[in-house]
């Protein structure tokens, strides 16, 4: 069973039903749909939360943004009687399931991050400053920035499908809601994680995001590093049901008290 909603100005969708509770954070340009196939897996044995993020889906008109997104999420979990959650954030929602389980630590279970990177990253937070210049050029044509989005996103045909379907509906005004990325990516942050984490990314991920996650692995005691074969930036669009193997293995762990 399935249901929309909308809390603190964001759309989301409840499934499913059993513990954990999973909360999926999508990448950016795309919205809930980019968890379609997780859902379809996982929600026969966990409640699952897909949130669009500001700027995104459902989410477009609202006045949040990524500044202010964690304690709305927060809000979410609360309404729903969620005290902790298994987090799932891939590419942009892995930045903000940090900024979510850095602030309110105790909404988080464990983290799962895909195609991200630590938010504390000096090298990788000037990239994405350069990314975000890639997009702004070419801004002024949708459809080239889509084309950009796609070919960064997904590497496989399958995964490059998906991705198109998920972009058509981005618009010009979901970028103002990017604002406040800033109070998320900073070498400053003196809050830590303290949740069980699990870097995955595919093994045709762009190379400086997968210098980031080792250096990331590297600096995590505890931490696991999966690589899935034949996927790039977004694993769970490219290879979905391996995907959905590596969070029930997780989930799994999590049940054992094994490290996961």
């Amino acid at each position: 069973m399935t249901s929309a909603r909308v809390h603190e100005g964001l759309r989301y969708e409840v499934h499913g039903a059993g513990e954990p509770t999973l909360l999926l954070l999508h990448p950016a340009f795309t919205h809930a749909g980019a968890f379609a196939e997780l859902v379809d897996a996982l929600s026969g044995a966990h409640r699952i939360v897909c949130v669009d993020l500001p700027g995104h889906g459902g989410s477009l008109g609202s006045s949040a943004t990524l500044g202010d997104v964690a304690p709305r999420l927060d809000a979410i979990l609360a309404r729903e009687g969620v005290d902790a959650a298994v987090l799932v954030g891939v590419s942009l929602g892995s930045l903000v399931a940090q900024e979510l389980a850095r602030r309110f630590p105790a909404r988080a279970r464990s983290l799962i991050a895909v195609g991200g990177f630590e938010v504390t990253d000096a090298t990788l937070i000037r990239a994405q400053r350069r990314e975000s210049l890639r997009w702004l050029i070419r801004l002024p044509v949708m459809a080239l920035l889509r084309r950009f989005i796609v070919r960064r996103s997904a590497a496989t045909p399958r995964g490059r499908a998906a991705m198109t379907r998920l972009v058509a509906g981005f618009s010009r005004r979901g970028l103002l809601a990017l604002r406040g990325g800033d109070r998320i990516l900073s070498e400053e942050r003196d809050d830590a994680l303290r949740c069980p984490l699990w870097i995955v990314i595919g093994a045709r991920e762009l190379e400086a995001l997968e210098r980031a996650a080792r250096r990331w692995h590297a600096r995590a005691p505890g931490s696991r590093l999966e690589v899935v074969v034949g996927a790039g930036h977004c694993v769970q669009l490219d290879a979905p049901e391996a995907f959905a193997a590596l969070v029930r293995e997780h989930v799994a762990a999590l049940g054992s008290g094994a490290t996961p």
